[in-house]
This record gives C-alpha cells, structure tokens and sequence, in this order.
C-alpha cells in the first residue's frame, strides 16, 4: 500500500523506523521491541525521528556501523535517496507495523495522516 500511496504522490518510503534493526542512518532513535511512543515519553526519540520524516539522514550514525562492502553500499544508497527526497521537498510515508502503537502520537506530533491497513 505504501508504494501505490508514493506513486503518484511525489513522496517517498522510509521502511521500518520504529523496527530494532532499522539502520541507525535512516532513523538515529533507538526504539524498543513494540515501542509506544507518547507526549509523556517522546523526549529521547523526537530529535532522531524529526530528522527522519524530514529525510535528514545522519550519515555519522550509519558509518559507525558500516563494516563492509554490503554495508557500504547500503549506506551510499540510502544517503542517496535521503538526499534526492529532501532535495524534492518530498512528502514522507511511514512504512512500518510497529508504528502503529504510536499512530496517534505521530498524527498530533508531526500531523501525519495515519492509514492502518489490516489484511
């Protein structure tokens, strides 16, 4: 669903931020399994998630994990596309499962229009 929503629409997919083993590049925070962000709790993560729906990679974060080729590609590719999305004013779609334990935050803090899918 995100990608027919990022077809048409001029914006572009950041996969799996909430997710551990999300790429410190693409989202600096460092959210818990099933984590529930909130107004009361936001505090350690906003700064990092702020960046990553604005397509601010954080390249010092991604090289301190690169520790090969693959790794290397990743980072290349992923800081590319950041910057081609930031560089096109693009709007960001969120696609993640575990988002949706903070859908409601995410709608007040950032005015996100929250689409849940249930297949």
């Amino acid at each position: 669903m995100g990608n027919v929503l990022a077809l048409d629409s001029g914006s572009g997919i950041v996969n799996e931020p909430f997710n551990t083993n999300c790429p410190p590049g693409r989202c600096r925070a460092r959210l818990g399994n099933f984590a529930y962000v909130t107004a009361e709790n936001e505090a350690p993560y906003l700064d990092a998630l702020t960046d990553t729906l604005a397509w601010r990679y954080s390249p010092a974060a991604e090289l301190r994990t690169v520790n090969g080729p693959r790794r290397l590609g990743r980072f290349a590719r992923d800081f590319a596309y950041f910057e081609a999305m930031r560089l096109r004013g693009a709007r960001t779609i969120v696609k993640d499962p575990l988002a949706l334990f903070s859908a409601d935050w995410l709608a007040q803090r950032f005015d996100a229009r929250v689409v849940v899918l249930i297949r």
